[in-house]
């Protein structure tokens, strides 16, 4: 799972201008006093043909693979949601974390064997360490709340083409692929499965609304999906 894993490296720097600027505005002109090295929104002032390039999606601290983004669509399609996601991750990210142990063990062992016959008592090796140990495997697994997150930025705010100075988002930009489609269609199928499960967030009084209430799927002869 490293290919999933993007690393972020950078400092946080101070502002002594700002901070000097501060002391003469009221407090609503005032700026901030620090940044990070780097700009989530760096990858919008770039050309397209080098921000499509870049292989992760960037949110506040940290940053995920777009293909592991990708595969998110197919479990919300399947209903599974994003605690599935998860789930599968963690699952995933502990499994290669076993195998890694286990292969740590065995090659002390035997290193310890072969130095036992050549020169007597061994040293004991070191501990393999812990799941999230941040001085060894370091390991990490987002929440479903971080990929709901995520998933938003993905297919709701982040562009995907510009027309006519308009940035288009997956939201914008797949209906109007599906109204452009054609062909005889072949069947029709309406469920209320999925409508039932998608919900808005909750409201300020607490109460989650749903967006759909059913769906109906249409295949034409291109067994395309409208």
């Amino acid at each position: 799972m490293e290919e999933d894993v993007g690393y972020i490296i950078g400092f946080r720097y101070k502002c002594e201008r700002c901070v000097e600027y501060n002391g003469t505005v009221e407090e609503s002109e005032q700026r901030r006093t620090s940044f990070n090295a780097w700009d989530v929104g760096c990858l919008d002032r770039l050309p397209d043909y080098v921000s499509k390039e870049f292989l992760f999606i960037l949110t506040h601290r940290s940053g995920i693979d777009i293909r592991l983004v990708d595969r998110l669509a197919d479990d919300l399609v399947h209903g599974k949601g994003f605690s599935a996601a998860a789930k599968y991750i963690r699952q995933a990210h502990t499994t290669k974390f076993m195998v890694y142990q286990l292969k740590y063990v065995s090659l002390a062992d035997a290193r310890r064997s072969s130095r036992v016959s050549l020169f007597g008592a061994a040293p004991v090796p070191e501990k393999f360490g812990i799941f999230d140990d941040t001085e060894k495997y370091c390991g990490a697994v987002p929440s479903d709340h971080y990929l709901r997150d995520v998933w938003r930025t993905y297919f709701s705010e982040l562009p995907v083409l510009e027309v006519e100075g308009v940035k288009w988002t997956r939201e914008d930009y797949l209906p109007r692929v599906h109204q452009r489609w054609d062909g005889t269609v072949l069947a029709g199928d309406a469920s209320f499965k999925f409508a039932n499960i998608i919900r808005r967030g909750a409201t300020a009084h607490g109460e989650r609304t749903r967006p759909v209430h059913g769906i109906f799927t249409v295949f034409n002869e291109y067994e395309q999906v409208q």
